[in-house]
């Protein structure tokens, strides 16, 4: 389908990329090259962990949700397990980190409830993940609307009234 977008041969698409999954790490990449950023602003402790928590949230459903994020959450990891070496497995781990470390330093502070670090980021990118299957442009919410509810319900959740 690429090579008939760009009127040429499928040989001569392959001479420039090595495989389909190539492709799809490069909308990888491209589509989450911005959270690495995003990470790093986690780790700035003048912020409120909550107001930290709700940036990476928002930046990375952001990213979920543009065109090329929305080709690695519908078609899902597995096909760039091999991409190099192994790079898509550990940027999910980061991610895992980043949400387990501002859980676990929110409870230390008392402005998130004693909970699992590690339940919250699952219930997180469980949640932020199926969004890209349901959503549609023409629905009466935008991806805004949906992504402060999602945040909201989180954080309000897990959050002290020390806020």
């Amino acid at each position: 389908m690429i090579a008939d977008q760009l009127g040429m041969h499928k040989a001569t698409l392959y001479h420039y990329i090595d495989s389909k999954e190539s492709v799809l790490y490069q909308c990888l990449v491209m589509s989450f090259g911005d959270l690495d950023d995003v990470i790093t602003k986690t780790e700035d402790r003048s912020v409120p962990v909550l107001q930290r928590l709700r940036l990476f949230c928002r930046s990375l459903a952001m990213a979920q949700n543009s065109d090329f994020g929305r080709c690695l959450v519908l078609v899902g990891s597995r096909p760039l397990d091999q991409e190099p070496s192994g790079e898509i497995r550990k940027f999910q781990r980061r991610l895992d980190a980043t949400v387990r470390a501002l859980v676990t330093e929110g409870i230390a502070d008392g402005s998130i409830k004693p909970c699992d670090p590690a339940l919250v980021s699952a219930m997180l990118f469980g949640a932020l993940n199926w969004v890209p299957r349901w959503y549609s442009e023409q629905g009466k919410l935008g991806i805004e609307d949906i992504v402060n509810a999602f945040i909201d319900m989180l954080t309000l959740g897990i959050a002290t009234s020390k806020r």
